[in-house]
């Protein structure tokens, strides 16, 4: 089967618990996910990523907008976290295809910088630069 890559659907909430736990081997980061989705006012499950392979889910991320001040003006921003991909399915470019997507969306949506913290070798390729404070 093909990779489709959409948003976050009603009824996928099981399932991104399921694909984030494993990816981190914990359900931190998919607590994580459902606190977001639960309480954070800023929510757009639009920009809630889903990689579908048939009826699996293989990798899911979240770009949470928040508003910034940077520089003495408004930004909108979008803190992306986390990403994640199940153990077998790593390395096969689907966290990028992940990002691209959000990305084109976040910025259709107005949104100027994307900012998350992450493994400083991978998150370059996709376009981010390492930065520690301002």
């Amino acid at each position: 089967m093909g990779l489709e890559i959409r948003s976050e659907c009603a009824g996928d909430e099981a399932d991104i618990d399921v694909c984030v736990t494993r990816a981190f081997g914990s359900a931190d980061e998919a607590n994580l996910v459902r606190m977001l989705r639960d309480w954070q006012p800023g929510f757009d499950a639009e920009l809630s990523i889903c990689a579908w392979d048939g009826e699996e889910l293989v990798g899911h991320l979240v770009m949470t907008p928040v508003p910034m001040r940077m520089l003495g003006g408004r930004v909108s921003a979008a803190a992306v976290a986390p990403v994640a991909v199940i153990p077998s399915r790593q390395r096969q470019g689907i966290g990028g295809k992940m990002l691209a997507f959000g990305h084109e969306l976040a910025r259709s949506k107005g949104i100027e910088l994307a900012f998350l913290t992450g493994h400083p070798s991978y998150y370059p390729r996709h376009g981010y630069q390492c930065r520690f404070g301002f």
